[in-house]
């Protein structure tokens, strides 16, 4: 079976920039230390617009992401994060092993 892709397009409130930014890369860098499960995280930006984020997660498979959202970590991210967004689209992927 393949990774497990989540891709989440978020757009923050542009008062709450300076504490999303790094809540988010502490949130990346708990789920990268999930061993085994994460095999990648990264919270990328808009350039030209520092609101437009981007989380891009794969995991070995939706178990593990699933354990990685019963974190403390995850859960208080979560919980506080969504304060911060004007809003959020997620994406769920499949990418098979050695692509």
């Amino acid at each position: 079976m393949g990774a497990f892709v989540l891709t989440a397009q978020l757009h923050i409130k542009p008062r709450c920039v300076g504490k999303l930014m790094p809540a988010s890369q502490v949130n990346a860098s708990a789920a990268r230390k999930m061993k085994p499960g994460c095999r990648r995280f990264d919270v990328p930006f808009d350039p030209q617009d520092t609101t437009k984020v981007m989380l891009h997660e794969v995991y070995d498979d939706a178990a593990a992401f699933e354990a990685y959202r019963q974190t403390p970590p995850f859960k208080h991210y979560f919980a506080t994060a969504l304060g911060w967004l004007e809003s959020r689209e997620s994406t769920f992927w499949r990418r098979e092993h050695g692509t």
